[in-house]
């Protein structure tokens, strides 16, 4: 692979990346796995070949994917917390009937 096109490469990356962000922050984790498939296939083919970027341009997108990945991680967390809660309402409404047609 030419610089050229792991330059390419690592910009298709980085930009997907920040989709998955904005997915993210805008409750849209369908679409925002889809795509982590796609970033995923790209991260294997980038990095299962010698790399003839500069250090410094590799080392600058990877800052970029893993601080996105650590805001897509806190929204996540955030979520499966919602998720919870509800579920937790649900469950409680479930013993809450049982309860009340046991008498």
């Amino acid at each position: 692979m030419n610089l050229e096109n792991q330059a390419t490469d690592l910009e298709k990356i980085i930009a997907l990346s920040e989709i998955m962000l904005e997915n993210a922050r805008h409750k849209q984790w369908d679409d925002l796995t889809h795509i982590e498939g796609e970033r995923k296939r790209l991260l294997s083919a980038f990095f299962s070949q010698p790399i003839s970027l500069k250090t410094g341009e590799v080392a600058d997108g990877i800052r970029s994917i893993l601080s996105n990945d650590r805001e897509i991680m806190r929204l996540a967390v955030t979520k499966r917390d919602d998720l919870r809660a509800a579920l937790q309402k649900v469950k409680q409404g479930k013993e809450a009937m049982q309860a009340y047609a046991a008498v």
